[in-house]
């Protein structure tokens, strides 16, 4: 922005000594920008933006400045002079050195990348640290205007001291800054001095002094605001993305994603982690009220497809190297990015409010022959329905005996009635829109149900959400077994199940309400 606005001051007053009204309005996405003659991937020379960005500069009623415009980011009102201004008499540096508050370890940090992925540690030392101070040592960067970056560091250091385990802050107003010396080289260590104005549950507000190592103030911030964002998982999916996933893998063998992330804020950060440029776009044409199943459903998908992998010995993803895709057969599949190959493999992909499952299928577990599909009972479904809203849908007079027999009123009756929906749509979803299902038999272990294409048994499991940003719920998840002939249960291969004739007036007629 500095950069952009010198190219138009005037010759005479080329120093830029003053910024008013810095706005961060918009995340600017960054790339790994390869070597010369490279694609990129892990030996990546630095970052760049993936979209191009217009600056707007115009002129200001003001003798010497100029307001920039980067595209819809960021805008700021610079002012030029022939001189650096003399600094203030007042002073923060007795006040700013009484602390009482532990001090984070920075070593310990490191590893735990609690700055920004592609800015490194620019926080060398920490002095002191109170409920409304903290005073650190920040190294100058070899990146123009990168000592911006160093004070958000150094607020992050109080955020992780101050603030819950699971938040993060992001810098995004400034009022006013004022430089009174000539930025330093890259090297050099300034003295950081911050007094916090406002520590409110949303937003840091605060004043900061920069001073040289000979006791020059170099800079004064008035006004530093940072947005505080309350992300659970940020040291997994976000901190360090390309080796931890926000989904986890559920013991029967599905990936599991629970939304934590409720807020605008949390959750366009978390869009722009796993999601590329194509797909945002994609994102952004969804309507409002599907953006949420449409993300989480991303998120689950890519997660389940990283686990395999991983589990098969691969090293690093990132989310953005993976694209979602439709099979075309109801089910989901990934497509690698920048270069990577994936081997076959289907993903059945199930979400209800703040809930997503995924089951993946490795090729080898699906069917062989051209077109099979479901018709051969080698794709697998699943499903999820809350507890709480379940109901079993239009049953036929054989399905309402068997649930009469299986529950007695009350919650142990609405809990059967939740697996006979669940179960009814993971086997309806392996099959073309509009088919039917029935149940046929239920234990406490598996549901058989009949489709179209034959009986096709189907596990079910509990399971809750914890409190949080998540509201305690409680969930069922179906998933259909497969019965194909290269598919195994614990080692052992499934046998297919012969379709059995089926009357027309004793089929279903449908599963009600989809979740």
């Amino acid at each position: 922005m500095a950069e952009t606005a010198e190219a138009f001051a005037p010759a005479a007053h080329a120093r830029l000594v003053a910024v008013r009204e810095l706005r961060l309005e918009r995340w600017l996405a960054l790339v790994p920008e390869p070597p010369a003659g490279e694609e990129g991937g892990e030996d990546a020379s630095g970052w760049s933006a993936d979209v191009g960005i217009t600056a707007e500069v115009t002129a200001e009623p003001e003798p010497d400045a100029l307001r920039v415009a980067l595209g819809p980011y960021a805008c700021a009102r610079l002012t030029f002079a022939d001189r650096y201004p003399p600094p203030p008499a007042r002073s923060w540096r007795e006040e700013a050195a009484r602390g009482d508050t532990p001090l984070p370890d920075l070593e310990a940090l490191a590893p735990e990348r609690w700055s920004l992925p592609y800015a490194p540690r620019l926080v060398t030392a920490l002095a002191s640290m109170g409920e409304r101070q903290i005073k650190g040592t920040l190294t100058v960067p070899g990146r123009p205007g990168s000592v911006l970056d160093a004070v958000a560091q150094l607020l992050g250091c109080w955020t992780l001291a101050h603030g819950a385990g699971h938040e993060v802050a992001f810098p995004v107003r400034l009022r006013g800054l004022r430089y009174f010396t000539p930025e330093p080289p890259p090297g050099t260590e300034l003295t950081a001095s911050v007094k916090l104005t406002s520590t409110a549950a949303a937003m840091l507000t605060a004043d900061i002094r920069l001073a040289t190592p000979d006791g020059a103030l170099h800079a004064e911030l008035l006004g530093w605001r940072q947005r505080r964002v309350s992300l659970p998982g940020a040291r997994r999916g976000v901190g360090f993305p390309e080796r931890l996933p926000l989904a986890t893998a559920h013991p029967a063998g599905f990936t599991l994603l629970l939304d934590a992330w409720p807020k605008p804020p949390a959750r366009e950060l978390i869009e722009r982690t796993y999601l590329g440029a194509r797909e945002r776009e994609e994102y952004a044409r969804q309507p409002l009220r599907h953006r949420r199943s449409w993300l989480l459903s991303r998120i689950v998908a890519k997660d389940a497809v990283r686990q395999w992998l991983w589990a098969n010995g691969g090293g690093d993803i990132f989310p953005a190297e993976l694209a979602v895709r439709s099979d075309g057969m109801g089910g989901l599949r990934a497509e690698g990015r920048y270069g990577r190959t994936l081997p076959e493999h289907r993903m059945a992909v199930a979400r209800v409010g703040e809930v997503a499952v995924a089951l993946l299928q490795p090729g080898d577990a699906l069917p062989r022959e051209p077109g099979a599909g479901s018709r051969a009972g080698g794709v697998q479904g699943i499903s999820v329905v809350a507890l709480k809203d379940a109901r079993p849908g239009r049953l036929n007079a054989a399905e309402s005996a068997l649930l009469d027999s299986l529950a007695a009123p009350g919650e142990q009756r609405s809990r059967w009635a939740a697996r006979f929906r669940a179960a009814k749509e993971a086997a309806t979803s392996t099959q073309e829109r509009g088919a039917w299902s029935d149940v046929l038999a239920a234990s406490a272990e598996e549901l058989t149900v009949r489709t179209v294409d034959g009986e096709l048994p189907v596990r079910c499991v509990e399971l809750s959400a914890p409190g949080g940003g998540v509201a305690a719920r409680t969930y069922l998840v179906a998933w259909t077994v497969a019965v194909n002939a290269h598919a195994t249960d614990g080692g052992r291969a499934v046998p297919v199940r012969p379709p059995t004739p089926i009357p027309a007036s004793d089929r279903g007629h449908g599963n009600g309400d989809r979740a």
